[in-house]
């Protein structure tokens, strides 16, 4: 479900993926995979049915990594501005974002408006 592509491969993909046309949503998250403590920082965009994820924002890093998200699962984790996406071969990777924030009806923490924006866009695409 994940893919590491060479670097002479990268510009086709990216070729490939702005012709689909603009990106349905994109930014800066903080992620990990569920077999590993420390998180990283990447620049993710989902654009047809893909995320795909780099070290900058310039998309030109050789290190590009592709999720075809129609095989994976995503759900709100436990804390306010995290959430999970979950692949059907049960590998998993852990999001964190912004900060939550408090409902003051209820005084319950909420979801964040960032992770529900990321949460929308990967459930859409």
């Amino acid at each position: 479900w994940q893919q590491e592509i060479s670097a002479a491969s990268e510009a086709l993909v990216d070729q490939m993926l702005m012709r689909e046309g603009k990106s349905e949503h994109q930014g800066w998250l903080r992620y990990k995979f569920s077999n590993h403590s420390a998180f990283k920082r990447a620049y993710f965009i989902i654009r047809g049915g893909w995320l795909s994820f780099y070290e900058s924002e310039l998309m030109d890093d050789p290190g590009v990594r592709l999720v075809k998200l129609s095989y994976c699962q995503v759900s709100p984790a436990p804390s306010t501005s995290a959430f999970d996406l979950v692949a059907v071969d049960g590998t998993q990777l852990n999001f964190e974002c912004g900060t939550g924030e408090i409902d003051t009806d209820f005084r319950q923490p909420s979801l964040s408006k960032e992770a529900s924006a990321w949460i929308a866009a990967l459930t859409a695409a």
